[in-house]
Formats: structure tokens, sequence, C-alpha cells
């Protein structure tokens, strides 16, 4: 690189000759090079990451995302929007416009569908009906509300126990995408109480995790396992009471972090469900 002396020197037949001298500039060529993920989710910003090099100072950058969007940052953030392959490149130019090219093939994959419709059985006994919108969408968590959890891909039914506000959420994923929709639903009074409903309460709510449970009925519930679930239905602990033997019973629950889990209280024939909240 530098600057250099070119002559061109012409020679007739008959011996006579010319030149001329100039003085020409030979630039450095720079290298194009630039990482970014080859696989994304439809609306993943996606970073470029610049690794060009060029030994003689300042480069000028010239980025192509998809044929139409463009960018002269150095390293540069895009979202692609409708899903397909790009085909990403990078041009850089020094000062004396010497120039190389990179380019990198992105993947840009669709996302999932996760919305559904959540109706009652009207039956009365706190039994919803979940449908998807798409049942091929991918692989399917649903998340009742209550602690309660499936992988079922496709229509659903789910009982709750409790008279309450529920967040049922449906999580759906697909070649490493996801998508989650959620909605709210009231589970009004049940017309048939089953007796653990009925009879057991605990509290306070929230606590500090010390949680006291009593059985106020006349019904004896014999043996009660209580299941401690978080909010995605992972098991956490368990505890067992007979009721028969002691009217209530305290479960501790202060060694978990803060946060809201749920109590799944059965006797072998009935099921209730409690959300409780952990505060520290």
């Amino acid at each position: 690189a530098g600057n250099f002396n070119v002559t061109l020197t012409v020679v007739a037949d008959n011996g006579c000759f010319d030149e001329i001298t100039k003085v020409v500039n030979f630039g450095v060529k720079p290298v194009a090079f630039f990482v970014t993920k080859t696989d994304i989710c439809l609306g993943e910003e996606n970073t470029f990451l610049n690794g060009s090099t060029f030994a003689g100072g300042n480069l000028n950058y010239d980025w192509s995302f998809d044929g139409t969007n463009s960018s002269n940052a150095s390293n540069p953030a895009f979202t692609y929007t409708v899903p397909g392959t790009y085909n990403a490149s990078l041009i850089v130019t020094t000062p004396e416009n010497c120039s190389d090219t990179a380019s990198i093939t992105i993947n840009v994959k669709e996302i999932p569908n996760s919305a559904f419709t959540a109706v009652s059985n009207l039956d009365g006994n706190g039994t919803y009906r979940f449908t998807p919108a798409d049942p091929n969408s991918g692989d399917f968590l649903w998340l009742f509300g209550d602690g309660t959890t499936s992988n079922v891909a496709g229509v659903v039914t789910h009982r709750y126990f409790e008279a309450s506000i529920f967040k049922p959420t449906l999580v759906v994923t697909k070649d490493g995408c996801q998508s989650s929709t959620s909605t709210e639903i009231i589970v009004n009074a049940l017309s048939t109480v089953d007796p653990i409903s009925n009879q057991i309460i605990n509290y306070p709510n929230p606590s500090t995790g010390m949680i006291k449970l009593e059985n106020k009925g006349n019904v004896d519930l014999g043996n009660v396992s209580i299941k401690v679930v978080d909010q995605l239905g992972r098991f956490v602990s368990e505890f067992n009471w007979n009721t028969s033997v002691s009217p209530s019973t305290v479960i501790d629950l202060s060694n978990f972090a803060a946060g809201i889990y749920h109590l799944q209280i059965s006797n072998g024939e009935f099921v209730s469900n409690r959300k409780v909240e952990i505060i520290k």
C-alpha cells in the first residue's frame, strides 16, 4: 500500500517512443466479517456483531438485512417482521474506496399460535372446556391458574374446585419459538361443593410461610394429603394430615421463596385447590 509511480511507454514501428508517468495510490483491502444468530424467532431482535478489520484506519459500513432495510451503524440490531429466509450482508469501504463484502443466511421462524377459548360446561361443578385455535401448532403446556397443568395438544377440560377468578394460560413451543396466551375466567359458587372445599379453611393468607389448616365441618375426612406446587405446576413439597386425630395442622413454607403457590388438598376422593401467597 502507498504511492507508486506507474509509467506507460509507447514505441512506434520506426523506433520513436513516448512515455508518461503518474503517481497511483494503492489502498489496503479491508476484510469484512460479522456474526449474528442464524436461527431466530419472528419478532426477536437480532444483533449483528461487526468483526471487520482494516489496518489503515476507519471503515464505512453498509448493512443490508433483507434487501430493503439497511443501516450504517457499526453493530446494528434488526427485527424481522415476516418469517422466511433472508440474506444479510455487510459491505465495508475504506477512505480509498477499497471494499469487501460478507454475508450470512438467516432463518426467521414463525411464532406458534397459542390462542384459545375457555367456555364453561355449565354443569354446575366448575368444569371448563379449553379449545386451542390450532391444535397442531407445537408442544402444549396448559397452566390452569390453580397450580395444575396439562400437556394435552388439543381440546382439554379442567375442573375448578374453588369459586374464584382464575387466569388460565396456554404456552406453545415449536422449533425453539414460544408464545403464550392468557385469559381470565370467573368460577362461581358451585352447585355441589365437596366436603374439603366446604370444611377446610386455611389462614393467614398472605403469610410468611406458616399456614394453618382447620377442619371446621362435621364430616371426618380421614387422611388428607397437602401437595404444594408453584405457579407453573411444579411439585415443591407435600404434607400429610390425619383429620381423624387432629382437627387442625400447620404446614411450614417459611423456607420457600416469596411468591404464589397452590395447595392441592385431597383425601383420595375429593380435591380442593387453594392459592396462597408467601411474603418476606
